[in-house]
């Protein structure tokens, strides 16, 4: 629609609207870029979807941390969270912000990536899916008793 483009406002951090229990949420998914979209995806899938909030980070810098901490705290249970993106371990914006925005925040945030590579892509569609299927289901995997936000 024409009214989308041409009313609102740019958002930094666009939460999961989709939520109707925010008590529910366990686990928020934060990521950017095309990989949004294969989260929503597989979440429709998943028996266990309440437990999980998607939040697209829209504006990488300058940093919108106040965008992030209210995003967080819109969940009173929220036991974790996940930064997904599609790069390597050590491209995309995953080495930045485990350096310069968690810490700020003062949160542990576990980074779900592909492997640390010289390359940002495998070469190959069969790897490229393989991993994919990977990585979504990292995302989406139960909370470690080791990783609990207790522990911390």
């Amino acid at each position: 629609m024409p009214s989308d483009f041409t009313e609102g406002k740019f958002r930094p951090v666009i939460g999961d609207g989709s939520v109707e229990d925010l008590g529910a949420v366990d686990t928020l998914l934060l990521c950017s870029g095309r990989i949004t979209w294969d989260l929503m995806v597989e979440r429709t899938k998943r028996k266990d979807a309440s437990r999980f909030a998607i939040a697209r980070v829209e504006r990488l810098y300058p940093r919108p941390m106040e965008e992030l901490e209210a995003e967080i705290a819109r969940y009173p249970n929220l036991e974790h969270i996940r930064w997904i993106q599609d790069e390597p371990q050590n491209m995309g914006p995953w080495p930045h912000y485990a350096l310069n925005v968690w810490p700020a925040l003062g949160q542990r945030v576990e980074g779900v990536t592909r492997q640390a590579s010289s390359s940002p892509s495998v070469g190959t569609i069969k790897r490229h899916t393989e991993e994919q299927k990977d990585l979504l289901a990292r995302a989406f995997a139960p909370l470690p008793d080791r990783l609990r936000r207790d522990d911390y």
